[in-house]
């Protein structure tokens, strides 16, 4: 079966819906709503203090979403939230960052096949969990937003480029 992993998913669920011909499972891992910035927090020393880059509204706008394309959230324990649809199944880490929390995900991402890149540039440490073999390399694209699904099938590497938008 073709497992993903999405790491800075964000509230992404409109793009995992598009791709779901062709993964049925996607591993989404994101530091919200603790940090945007993975495990980086900035206190303010004024009242009221608080971690600036959190984001308390993320997790209810996550579960709207979810709910707004037709994933059922089916159990949620701790910072992991399993979602399905008719066609896809959605592991969610919320207050996860890579590679500081990598053995709460590690089970759950062994053996993927897919990464799905989009406007987060991930630390690599995720890659010792799949046995298929890699290319790197770096796209740029202004203006557009863009699903990048890195395909590693034996020796080869196939790119899908899904123009969003």
């Amino acid at each position: 079966m073709d497992k993903a992993i999405y790491i800075g998913a964000g509230i992404d669920f409109k793009y995992i819906k598009l791709i779901d011909k062709y993964i049925k499972i996607i591993i989404c891992v994101d530091g919200q709503p603790f940090s945007e910035f993975g495990k980086m927090s900035s206190y303010q020393n004024i009242p009221p203090y608080y971690n600036a880059y959190s984001r308390p509204k993320f997790l209810n706008k996550l579960l709207e979403q979810a709910q707004l394309y037709d994933f059922k959230l089916i159990s949620n324990n701790d910072d992991k939230y399993i979602f399905k649809s008719s066609s896809q199944k959605v592991i969610y880490f919320i207050n996860t960052a890579i590679p500081d929390d990598i053995d709460k995900i590690k089970d759950d991402i062994s053996d993927f096949e897919h990464i799905i890149v989009m406007g987060h540039d991930p630390n690599s440490e995720f890659m010792k969990y799949t046995k298929k073999k890699l290319y790197s390399g770096v796209i740029k694209l202004l203006f557009i937003k863009i699903i990048i699904m890195i395909n590693l099938q034996k020796n080869l590497m196939k790119i899908i480029i899904y123009v969003i938008n």
